[in-house]
């Protein structure tokens, strides 16, 4: 594997947990959604 293609994985990855955090946001899981953000502090 290429690491231009292990790149795109990585991004691919990271959106699919923004969103997933977002739908865990928007059922009031908050506390779940934080802990699939990047950005959260823990």
């Amino acid at each position: 594997m290429t690491s231009r293609r292990i790149a795109q994985n990585a991004v691919l990855l990271a959106s699919l947990q923004l969103l997933r955090a977002e739908a865990l946001q928007a059922e009031g899981r908050a506390g779940e959604a934080d802990a699939l953000r990047l950005d959260s502090p823990r």
